[in-house]
């Protein structure tokens, strides 16, 4: 029976370096490709040397922890892991899930609610803030994120709990998250820093966007 557990122990080890050997592969294959179409296309090679920020896309209810000062990460499937500067937070459309700004402007009491489709509105100075830039933070730190053969998500210096912690998801989201096609881990944990709320919420417009990102992409921040 001993021998059976530790022969097992040794599999499950053997399996999560290969994992990691993947996700390795598969980040570089990215660089790579993503690299060539920068070389090969000139114009985007220029414009991108004048941004210095990025304009990044995120549902109402992961936005509302962030300006409740919840969340303190930000997890990503793809994110510059050198990165460092500033994050502006574009809340996302959705007919189902609307985000209001309760605050009445004071700056003393701001409040941000969550609000599902159907339930009404509480009072007519709440704000709403989808389709808006509404924060910015600063990136001073992105770190890889590991899966474990036990399903457990961590970095080098924050604990599986920390992180389900810290970014306000469950460690199941967080494992189905971070799993890329392939079984191949694929995440990136960006810590949140010098969250700065807008007094008045700005446009795509104010970023030369015309619509807003996938996921995120580089902005020149005026």
């Amino acid at each position: 029976m001993k021998s059976k557990e530790v022969h097992f122990g040794i599999e499950r080890h053997s399996e999560n370096e290969d994992v990691q050997k993947m996700a390795y592969i598969n980040r570089i294959i990215l660089n790579i490709i993503e690299m060539q179409e920068i070389i090969n296309n000139p114009e985007i090679k220029k414009r991108r040397e004048n941004m210095n920020a990025i304009c990044m896309s995120i549902r109402p209810e992961h936005l509302v922890n962030i300006l409740n000062f919840k969340k303190t990460i930000e997890v990503r499937k793809r994110f510059p892991i050198g990165y460092r500067g500033w994050v502006n937070l574009y809340c996302t459309k959705d007919k189902e899930n609307l985000l209001f700004d309760t605050s009445y402007g004071k700056d003393d009491m701001r409040s941000y609610t969550f609000y599902c489709r159907g339930k009404n509105k509480e009072d007519e100075q709440d704000v709403l803030l989808n389709g808006k830039v509404v924060a910015r933070f600063f990136v001073d730190n992105v770190e890889e994120i590991i899966v474990d053969c036990y399903h457990r998500c961590y970095t080098s210096t924050l604990t599986p709990s920390e992180l389900h912690h810290m970014s306000c998801l469950s460690s199941t989201d967080l494992y189905h998250y971070c799993f890329f096609y392939n079984y191949c881990p694929s995440a990136y944990a960006i810590h949140i820093a010098k969250l700065e709320i807008f007094d008045n919420p700005k446009t795509l417009a104010d970023f030369d966007l015309e619509k807003a990102p996938q996921s995120w992409c580089y902005v020149e921040e005026k």
